[in-house]
């Protein structure tokens, strides 16, 4: 399975983000489409905001039902469909319908990433698949920019010329799609032999329930044994608020760099945007070939790169200087990148392994979309408080907000490398393999004497005994994505 998925994840990835039009879409719309930046910053991109995170929630709940080859799928065709819409429009409406698809397949981008997790078990071969994952990602947006840049720089095309290359690819993704293997469902085990429990007709039934109350209340009760992990925690606001900084930066970099040189005499944003995407994809790939320096210093590498990056937030802020503007960029995406990558395999690597850990990992695309929903949330409401405190505040007054914004996550880096100094690791965070039993954890032992922390048929989590693989044989994941 992982040999089989790991060309066309990894095409999906980089054709997905192949979008050459992606580093000019400001100057397209303030150009070709006639809006001005604040109408693109303030409502434009708004409307993208709020349908990103209505769909986060969605689509980390109806992931694990729905399918994670499926919403892969679906995210290609809805990129596809904003792109034709953003280039075909001449209404306002369907401007901001195109808002919103680009709203749904960043939602859906929670099933890529998710995806090599809920394929593999092994925790080296999961790091690979989730590293090549977001490589490939990092290639396209490489291969976009250097387009993009060429064919403005040199032959003089429109701008709006780039969605020719952009709309091709999204739906070329699309295709590479259909051949991601499936993940494990409730028809097939991993080797793909059919498996004739539950019946159909309870499949059918369950699937009838989701738009239930008592579906979502089950949804939800089924990952609360997650949260008594405090390591799982601790990762899981590390990859909530690097992720929270990948948006704000990411989402109005251009904007900055538009604001310092709006004459466009120096627009080199297509080829920063292919560095910035290769030490990008260079951050995004070194953790799968240093795990054994992560697992012994990841609290501490975290606080560096957390830092890095507050410090690169705050020169694009103060430094109205376009090449620190773009220097800064580009070492802010390797950073963080890096910090993403290690955060969502040091957040695995805390919950897995342990007894009973293959019930949370059937739910962990729903963990990724709750983080992802909260990443989201956490800027939107930072946007709308600026919105209402200083509605002409500039966009460099935005970024210095970002900067100390980003503090907050290398102050909680401190901490968490500070108390990590004083508590003795786990085996498995040394090893690489869990030797954690139940009498081995306090946690596990209080998660033993509360029934009320189980699945939806009211096991604990933490009650399952025998070896991994016997687990694997008794938990197959439901009916089926980031």
């Amino acid at each position: 399975m992982y040999r089989r998925a790991v060309l066309p994840l990894a095409l999906f990835g980089a054709l997905r983000s192949f979008k050459p039009s992606d580093p000019f879409l400001v100057r397209f719309l303030t150009t070709e489409r006639g809006f001005s930046e604040d109408f693109v910053n303030n409502n434009l991109y708004a409307v993208w905001t709020y349908a990103y995170i209505v769909f986060l929630g969605v689509v980390g709940l109806c992931t694990d039902k729905v399918g994670y080859r499926n919403a892969i799928l679906l995210e290609g065709l809805a990129q596809a469909a904003s792109f034709f819409l953003l280039f075909f429009a001449r209404a306002l409406p369907l401007f901001y319908l195109s808002m919103v698809l680009e709203g749904l397949e960043n939602g859906l981008s929670t099933a890529y990433y998710s995806y090599p997790y809920e394929l593999v078990r092994d925790e080296g071969l999961q790091q690979k698949l989730g590293s090549y994952a977001y490589t490939a990602i990092m290639v396209g947006y490489f291969f976009g920019g250097v387009v993009g840049q060429f064919l403005l720089s040199e032959t003089s095309v429109p701008v709006g010329s780039l969605f020719y290359f952009s709309i091709p690819s999204s739906i070329l993704a699309s295709v590479a799609a259909f051949f991601i293997p499936r993940e494990r469902t409730v028809f097939f085990t991993v080797d793909g032999e059919v498996d004739t429990s539950p019946p159909v007709q309870e499949i059918i039934e369950q699937q009838a329930s989701v738009f239930s109350f008592m579906f979502w209340k089950a949804e939800f009760s089924s990952v609360r044994g997650f949260f008594i992990n405090s390591r799982a925690l601790g990762w899981t606001l590390i990859y909530i608020l690097s992720s929270t900084a990948i948006y704000n930066v990411e989402t109005y970099c251009a904007s900055v760099f538009f604001a310092i040189d709006n004459a466009q005499k120096h627009d080199f944003n297509g080829i920063v945007q292919s560095l910035a995407s290769l030490v990008a994809a260079l951050g995004s790939f070194l953790p799968s070939v240093s795990m054994a320096m992560i697992r012994k210093y990841s609290e501490v590498i975290a606080f560096v790169l957390s830092s890095i990056c507050s410090l690169c937030i705050l020169v694009m802020a103060r430094w109205k200087v376009l090449i620190w503007s773009y220097f800064a960029y580009v070492i802010f995406e390797g950073s963080v990148y890096y910090l993403v990558a290690m955060s969502t395999a040091r957040l695995v690597a805390s919950i897995e392994n342990r007894p009973g850990s293959e019930e949370l990992m059937k739910k962990f695309a729903l963990i990724m979309g709750f983080s992802g929903l909260v990443s989201t949330v956490i800027p939107t409401i930072l946007q709308v408080s600026i919105q209402t405190v200083d509605p002409q505040m500039s966009i460099f007054g935005r970024f210095f907000c970002y900067a100390v914004m980003n503090t907050g996550l290398t102050v909680f880096t401190l901490g968490f490398a500070l108390c990590s100094c004083t508590k003795p690791r786990e085996a498995s965070d040394i090893s690489g393999h869990s030797k954690a039993s139940r009498d081995d954890s306090p946690l596990l032992q209080a998660s033993s004497n509360s029934n009320h922390l189980g699945s939806i048929d009211g096991d604990d989590f933490f009650s399952h005994s025998g070896s991994p693989s016997q687990l694997k044989k008794e938990s197959i994941p439901s009916t089926p994505s980031a």
